[in-house]
């Protein structure tokens, strides 16, 4: 597993339960976790001793991750498709503004 190159000083504790992590940090036993902004903004609401500072800049633009099966192409062109349909009607845009901000 590589460090990211900002982190060069880091040591990197790799968790079995993701879901301890926040804790894990609101006690001051871990300083920082990089996670998926939906994410991030779910434990910052759970629990008010963390924060997202880059919850509206993130690193990357993506705005999700999708785990399937390897190799289902018509299953990989239809949530294609569905992404692209809420995106273009707002839906996602409404999703985010409701739950993120």
């Amino acid at each position: 597993m590589r460090r990211l190159v900002i982190f060069k000083q880091a040591q990197l504790i790799v968790h079995d339960d993701n879901a301890d992590i926040p804790r894990q940090i609101a006690e001051g036993k871990a300083d920082i976790m990089i996670t998926e902004t939906v994410e991030a903004a779910h434990y910052v609401r759970m629990d008010k001793r963390l924060a997202a500072p880059l919850k509206d800049k993130p690193f990357t633009r993506h705005s999700c991750g999708i785990l399937m099966q390897k190799g289902d192409q018509e299953w990989l062109n239809y949530i294609n498709f569905v992404l692209a349909e809420l995106k273009m009607d707002g839906t996602l845009a409404n999703l985010e503004e409701k739950y993120l901000k």
